[in-house]
């Protein structure tokens, strides 16, 4: 992964880029942030999957169908779209709160994996000369 710390060059606001093979760059603001996350800190966790799911308008979507499942559904910072739902057993148990409640871990839970996936792909790569289990083949 890449270390980055804000910097100004010539007035304009950006990033001191550190490359995991310590080659260093300076990006624009802009350009950084539309290409880059940031986790808060070396390990995924809550705030960095909540900070994920809050795109600028806040867009968290939520509706019910028929008498006693609640949907969610969220546009995640990149543009991803997840939806979710939550339903009861009895209508005259339903609760839109704790079904959308229910249904956003849900989604929390699933964006998790996903960028679980891609901050190990971030961190390690791919490797080529590793087969399904891992282990080092010839290449």
């Amino acid at each position: 992964m890449i270390e980055a710390e804000p910097s100004t060059v010539r007035d304009e606001p950006g990033y001191d880029i550190t490359y995991p093979d310590g080659y260093k760059s300076w990006s624009p603001k802009a350009a950084f942030e539309a290409a880059y996350f940031p986790l808060a800190g070396e390990k995924l966790n809550d705030a960095d999957v909540e900070a994920f799911v809050r795109n600028d308008d806040g867009e968290i979507l939520v509706s019910k169908i028929g008498d006693k499942t609640a949907v969610a559904h969220v546009k995640c910072v990149s543009g991803f779209e997840i939806t979710e739902t939550a339903a009861c057993t009895n209508k005259e148990d339903y609760s839109q709160e704790i079904g959308v409640g229910i249904a956003l871990l849900r989604i929390k839970d699933t964006l998790r994996a996903h960028l679980a996936f891609v901050l190990q792909w971030a961190t390690n790569g791919i490797n080529s000369n590793q087969n399904h289990t891992g282990e080092e083949t010839d290449g």
